[in-house]
């Protein structure tokens, strides 16, 4: 045996030595037996080319020498030579069935523990998993010897360790006593993952084989195409809700009975009904639905982005919610995702949800925390910048909460990615924006970029917590004699005070307008808003108007409109009064800018300056009127669909100061134009607005006619109010049409559309009732000044 040893150089690659060694050695006293082994490793750790059909040839005999103390050592390092030279996986393969056949139970038990030592050596890339779960199941956790049993609850400790606690799934109909023992086992081993790298390595794998370990996904994941039925598919858009909510259980029982591990065939359709279900009017469903989706995301693993078709956009409108528990749903279905797909994945579509303006502020800031806890943990920082833009827009969130949030986010970037690549990213900002995020990220390289102007703004936006701009008033001779009481009370040196004063007299000789560079005709292109339907300012329409209001008006107006105390927003206001009469000409041509920011108001909750705003609009209307300008089809769409939403305020004196200002709005915007606004109206959620917008229908139909503006034709949509359950709406669509027949008469029938025996029979109280009240007053009856009118019209011509 010394001899071969020293002479392998030549017969490496002839396999009849190890059939020899094999077949004669192995029949040996144990003396030879080791020294047969000890060749055989040392042969299979020097070839360069270890050929597998030696390691077949040796199989048998090596897992029949790991049996017998004496020879235990040798032969378990012959085996991991095996590995070493051909893979761990071809050599698992081959024992298996030697294992599972062999008459010595010693055999089984220690071969199982040398594939504790194997798997820790080597990891689980390599191997199949899913048939060496199969073994210890069927084989080693069968086993009646105790020894056998213990070696394959190490095994699969030791598996735990690499794949995790997924492992569990596929085990989890063993014996209750079984489960325990593998619950210790597990605790021992902790799964550690990629921080467990292999401590021996493969020196060649064939194409076969390399090919195998590519694909392999850990775990062995299931096709459940066959499971995802049609009947499944409708039963997820069934009317039923139960019917609804079994399909969703059902699918969870699907990826439970794959032990969690399932492969992406057949799963697009699936996806597809249950993005239906994330619209589902039965908030439940919703977040059942959202449950089941972060199930399938675990179970998938990384290929669930390409067949969910996108569904993600769709949960993450859910984080929106005003339900603290379906945000609590959405989270855990992310936190399912990004462990699934990882952050950069999703970046795409959670920019998309940070600059939505319909989510709630609360839904923003739990998702700027959850962006916190995840940013840092990304493969590459760079893939983060795109989310900074829409984060930047939320630092002047009017939630203080989102604006912390953001903020908190947006350090975590720059953690990660530095100031340069922050900075490279928002220079697009519009500037007052970029004033902002300089600020509070202290981005030194991006104030360079910043004008002079907006540092000014920035700077001065703040200064009214200090008092900064708090006591000056417009009057010179008041704010001279000031100076060293304010200076005094606010702690500030009588120098600044006295600088902030000359800077705030050299703005007062300037003109309050500027339209040198307005282009009103670019401004409302640029502007898209929906048309009669109302929807809340998006944030990017808000940046816009910021920028709109700074370039052209005077700074200090600037500066008190856009502040966030409401006593500085109406001294802005005055000032706009002041100068209305004398600034025709500017107030036309920078109206779409006062309209957007007057919507921002009416949004706002706060009363008193609302009244403010009511109190000039009237002014401004009347200004325009006097002009004879009328409102161009943009500024209608800016301004219209808002005051008609914000008509039902909740306050009386709101409502009427409202109302007033619809009526007037006939003056600089013709009725046939104003009334599809107003029939939008109708159909708002807020049943106070209804109600205005039919009293107004009536209003106009009273005080302008029947037949003006196309008023009869939509005669209907007043009706069919009548079948509403709200009293109220129910009272005021019976006036209007009290009114349509006061002028009408009996006409009437022929225009208020088809009406339930119900309906009919309340509007013909109501118009028996209507004409008694013109006899009491001598109003002659119903319909006759139509009439008249007509008769006048074929006698004169007129």
């Amino acid at each position: 045996m010394s001899k071969i040893s020293q002479n392998l150089t030549n017969l490496l690659n002839s396999w009849s030595v190890y059939y020899v060694l094999c077949l004669d050695g192995m029949k040996k006293m144990c003396r030879v037996q080791q020294q047969v082994i000890e060749v055989i490793t040392y042969i299979a750790s020097t070839v360069k080319k270890f050929p597998k059909r030696c390691v077949v040839l040796c199989l048998l005999g090596i897992s029949e020498r790991v049996a017998d103390i004496k020879t235990r050592a040798p032969a378990m390092k012959c085996l991991t030579a095996f590995c070493e030279a051909v893979g761990p996986g071809f050599v698992f393969e081959r024992l298996y069935k030697i294992m599972k056949e062999h008459k010595n139970p010693k055999v089984l038990s220690e071969g199982i523990l040398w594939m504790v030592s194997a798997v820790e050596d080597f990891g689980t890339s390599n191997l199949k998993l899913k048939d060496i779960i199969d073994f210890c199941k069927d084989t080693g956790l069968q086993s009646s010897a105790a020894a056998t049993r213990n070696s394959t609850i190490k095994l699969i400790g030791m598996l735990h360790k690499f794949v995790g606690p997924d492992i569990k799934g596929f085990l989890s109909d063993v014996k209750p006593a079984l489960l325990s023992a593998l619950d210790a086992e597990y605790e021992k081993n902790p799964f550690e993952g990629a921080a467990a790298p292999p401590k021996r390595t493969v020196r060649a794998l064939d194409t076969a084989s390399s090919t195998s370990a590519a694909s392999s996904d850990g775990l062995p994941r299931e096709d459940i195409s066959s499971k995802i039925t049609p009947a499944l598919l409708k039963n997820l858009g069934s009317p039923d809700w139960k019917l609804r909510l079994e399909s969703i259980e059902a699918v969870n029982k699907i990826v439970e009975e794959a032990h969690k591990r399932i492969q992406p065939t057949g799963t697009v359709d699936l996806f597809t009904a249950l993005r239906g279900r994330l619209n589902d009017s039965n908030k439940n469903l919703v977040m059942a639905t959202l449950s089941s989706i972060g199930v399938l995301a675990s179970a998938m693993g990384p290929s669930v982005e390409k067949s969910s078709k996108g569904i993600l956009a769709d949960v993450l409108k859910c984080i929106g919610d005003n339900k603290k528990h379906m945000r609590e749903c959405t989270l855990t279905a992310l936190d399912s995702w990004v462990a699934a797909t990882q952050l950069d994945k999703m970046v795409p579509y959670i920019a998309v949800a940070l600059g939505d303006q319909k989510s709630g502020s609360e839904g923003r800031k739990d998702l700027f925390d959850w962006l916190s806890k995840h940013v840092s943990k990304m493969s590459d920082p760079a893939e983060a910048l795109p989310l900074l833009k829409p984060s930047a827009s939320s630092l002047m969130d009017k939630s203080s909460e989102v604006r912390k949030a953001a903020e908190t986010f947006m350090n975590e970037v720059l953690k990660i990615c530095g100031q340069a690549a922050v900075a490279k990213n928002l220079r697009d900002l519009p500037s007052p924006t970029m004033a902002i995020v300089a600020e509070r990220l202290k981005l030194s390289s991006v104030h360079e970029g910043i004008s002079d102007s907006v540092k000014t703004v920035t700077t001065s936006m703040s200064l009214p917590s200090k008092g900064g701009l708090k006591n000056i008033k417009p009057g010179l001779n008041d704010r001279s004699s000031n100076v060293g009481k304010a200076a005094s009370q606010r702690g500030v040196p009588a120098r600044a005070s006295v600088t902030m004063i000359s800077s705030q007299d050299s703005l007062q000789s300037q003109a309050l307008f500027n339209i040198k560079d307005s282009n009103k005709e670019d401004r409302e292109r640029r502007v898209l808003v929906r048309k009669f339907k109302f929807e809340e300012p998006r944030r990017e329409q808000i940046d816009e108007l910021k920028v709109d209001l700074f370039k052209h008006f005077r700074e200090d107006v600037s500066l008190r409109l856009w502040n966030s105390d409401f006593k500085r927003q109406i001294d802005g206001i005055e000032l706009l009064q002041k100068a209305l009469p004398s600034s025709g000409k500017e107030v036309v041509e920078l109206l779409d800018i006062l309209l957007r920011w007057f919507v921002l108001r009416f949004c706002e909750s706060n009363t008193t300056c609302l009244l403010k705003v009511l109190d000039f609009l009237p002014e401004l209307f009347d200004g325009l009127k006097d002009q004879s300008y009328m409102l161009t089809e943009a500024e209608a769409a800016i301004f219209l669909p808002c005051l008609i939403e914000k008509s039902g305020h909740n306050i009386e004196k709101v409502r009427e100061k409202m109302g007033e200002l619809i009526k007037q709005m006939i003056n600089i915007y013709s009725l046939p134009k104003l009334l599809p606004y107003i029939l939008e109206g109708l159909r708002s959620k807020n049943n106070r607005t209804r109600i205005e917008c039919v009293d107004i229908i009536g209003y106009f139909m009273d005080h302008n006619g029947t037949e003006v503006g196309g008023l009869l034709k939509n005669l209907p949509s007043v009706a069919a109010l009548t079948a509403e359950r709200d009293g109220e709406i129910r009272k005021a669509a019976l006036n209007t049409l009290a009114t349509a027949y006061k002028n009408l008469g009996d006409d009437v029938w022929r225009y208020v559309g088809k009406l339930s025996d119900a309906q009919r029979s309340m509007l013909d109280d109501r118009f028996k009732w209507k004409a008694r009240e013109m006899d009491k007053r001598r109003e002659g009856r119903p319909g006759d000044a139509r009439a008249a009118l007509r008769r006048s019209v074929r006698e004169n011509g007129i």
